[in-house]
């Protein structure tokens, strides 16, 4: 959930030694002292306007230091401890983006990004259901990400789970377009709401656009609306604006904020 490929994680080598000693145990204690936290990367219209953002989750250790999500979120899904993450990081996140929409009189949606692991759960639709019911929260504003990872002889079963998912109203976006081997099958099997170009891809516009371009048109063609991730440049946001995107992140508009960083924006912009 929120491995943050548009964030920049400066690794150093101490930094790689340390993470190699991180066992079971600090992820237990880092449950307890709440040291997980949810930043926030803005997407934007053609007009620079905040109309959603993406949860990323971040471990800040007294210990080892800042552990990026690579490290630490396949520790989670060795254990059982990835659904008292993800159930924790989703309910935090639908609360405080709740509370930022009715401080600021707006109706910014979150999407959070589901491990494969949790989405396959038997028990992932009702843990969803309670988090929502339990903290009154508007479903309307509310997205799960998904990825290509998926084996093509489960699609029946990831159909029958994502119809469990839209009738509590929440959005379905397919993260990292592209970079799975099941892109095309994935885009002609499931509505999705969003579809989000990978960063890879949009790195390259200048080199092929024309293949963006026709990325855009074929998402467009199955009634999903494009997100294009990772753009960091102004010559790369104008070309996706002409290329008919829908929606754009990335560092050229927004690096991820927390969540004060956030209401601040937001109550500004008011």
């Amino acid at each position: 959930m929120g491995n943050g490929a548009d964030d920049k994680w400066t690794i150093t080598k101490d930094m790689v030694t340390d993470c190699n000693n991180i066992d079971i145990k600090d992820i237990e204690k880092a449950l307890e002292n709440n040291e997980f936290k949810i930043y926030y990367q803005p997407l934007v219209d053609s007009q620079g306007t905040i109309i959603g953002v993406e949860a990323l989750s971040r471990w800040f250790s007294p210990k080892y230091g800042n552990i990026p999500p690579n490290v630490f979120m396949p520790l989670l899904e060795q254990s059982n401890y990835i659904y008292q993450f993800q159930n924790m990081i989703f309910e935090l996140a639908c609360i405080q983006i709740q509370h930022l929409n009715k401080a600021t009189n707006s109706n910014i949606k979150l999407s959070v990004n589901i491990s494969p692991i949790q989405f396959k759960n038997d028990n992932f639709k009702n843990d969803i259901k309670n988090i929502i019911n339990n903290n009154n929260i508007n479903t309307n504003c509310i997205a799960i990400e998904i990825t290509e990872s998926y084996p093509i002889n489960e699609i029946e079963d990831i159909i029958i789970k994502l119809d469990e998912i839209r009738k509590m109203d929440i959005k379905i976006y397919l993260d990292d377009f592209g970079t799975g081997y099941n892109t095309i099958k994935y885009l002609s099997d499931f509505k999705f709401d969003i579809v989000k170009i990978d960063k890879s891809f949009i790195d390259k516009i200048n080199e092929n656009p024309d293949f963006i371009s026709s990325l855009i048109k074929m998402i467009h063609s199955v009634g999903s609306k494009v997100v294009s991730e990772g753009i960091e440049k102004k010559e790369q946001a104008e070309l996706l604006k002409n290329m008919s995107c829908d929606i754009m992140q990335g560092y050229f508009f927004y690096k991820p904020l927390n969540f004060n960083q956030l209401l601040l924006i937001m109550t500004n912009n008011i």
